[in-house]
């Protein structure tokens, strides 16, 4: 996770356009010297916590990867099926899919296909 979000630091063109809308001349150059530096750090960053994660045995690579949370089980709130549309009996699926829409939202409707 960590070098994941070291390398989302890497995210600058966006910056890039926020600055050039914001400053002018010399305001401009020093706002694109420090977007471009945070870019270089977060690209060194990332390479390091990479390397290092990889240097880790591997049960505790896994773990670093994967983490150590606990699996859901089952819903945190019981779902109350009446008048519900369900396909879990039919398919005896081992997951439940809980979709709420409104009839009357079109982005409901434009979903409602592939949902199905």
């Amino acid at each position: 996770m960590t070098g994941a979000g070291s390398i989302a630091g890497i995210g600058f063109i966006v910056s890039l356009l926020i600055a050039s809308l914001a400053f002018r001349g010399s305001q401009l150059a020093e706002a694109k010297v420090g977007i471009l530096s945070a870019a270089v750090c977060a690209s060194a960053l990332g390479w390091v916590v990479f390397r290092l994660t990889a240097l880790l045995p591997k049960r505790l690579r896994a773990r670093a990867l994967l983490g150590t949370a606990d699996t859901i089980i089952d819903l945190a709130v019981p779902v109350d099926h009446r008048g519900a549309i369900t396909y879990a009996a039919r398919t005896r699926a081992p997951v439940t899919l809980v979709e709420y829409g409104d009839f009357e939202c079109p982005y409901c409707g434009r979903a409602e296909p592939a949902v199905r």
